[in-house]
């Protein structure tokens, strides 16, 4: 096709709004976000899995004693692998933010318990990239308290192919802000973008962070096409 056509959810209302969309064909992708109703959210999916009707399907997930959340991203590896990251809101600590995964076996999303030590908490995911069924990165930021700071910080976690462990990335230098997306070429070629004009590329075994030219602008998307851990065509939006 040659121009965008506009297809309406009628699951969707005033209260309700997408993050993150991944297609793994023209015939099968998902999109996620999150709903309000008085005062409490929670999450919200779509599912694109009829082309010929031209309608976006919402299937309705839930799971045990999980409310109050937001999903900001999905990544399909296949048809039946995906993951969806986000915060939770109120629970299921009060007056605090944790992070939300959530994966897709080809029948139901379910929610992953992921724990790590003290001081790790308050997170807020913005981005899931995944490489493969073993490999991927999620990215975000830390909202209350790292290691006895007061500021926000960047927070990275990758999955191992069966747990997600939290990278811990230093910077010297530079402000560590909030994460908006991840995206990668393979293993060993990543990139993020964030607040501040953050830009940060991973060669396989570290994350560098790139100061040149400077960017005060917040980066919200990266798109990169091409390998040897450099992006040869990309686009990046920024808000100002």
């Amino acid at each position: 096709p040659n121009a965008w056509a506009n297809y309406n959810a009628a699951a969707i209302n005033i209260n309700q709004q997408l993050n993150g969309i991944s297609m793994l064909s023209y015939a099968d992708g998902w999109s996620v976000g999150n709903r309000t109703a008085a005062t409490t959210s929670g999450w919200f999916f779509l599912r694109w899995n009829n082309p010929v009707a031209g309608a976006w399907a919402r299937p309705i997930m839930t799971t045990a004693g999980v409310t109050a959340q937001n999903l900001n991203s999905v990544h399909m590896v296949s048809a039946t692998d995906g993951w969806a990251v986000g915060n939770v809101l109120v629970a299921p600590v009060p007056a605090t933010q944790r992070w939300t995964f959530l994966r897709w076996n080809g029948a139901a999303w379910s929610r992953v318990l992921v724990t790590t030590p003290a001081g790790s908490t308050a997170v807020t995911l913005n981005s899931v990239n995944m490489i493969s069924a073993t490999d991927g990165w999620a990215v975000g930021n830390v909202l209350g308290a790292w290691a006895g700071a007061v500021t926000q910080r960047w927070a990275f976690f990758r999955w191992d192919g069966a747990n997600w462990i939290r990278v811990a990335v230093n910077t010297p230098g530079v402000n560590a802000l909030t994460l908006q997306e991840v995206t990668c070429v393979h293993a060993n070629d990543c990139w993020a973008v964030g607040n501040a004009g953050a830009r940060l590329h991973w060669d396989g075994a570290v994350w560098t962070a790139v100061t040149v030219p400077a960017v005060a602008q917040n980066l919200f998307s990266v798109s990169v096409i091409g390998a040897r851990q450099r992006p040869q065509a990309g686009w990046q939006e920024d808000y100002q």
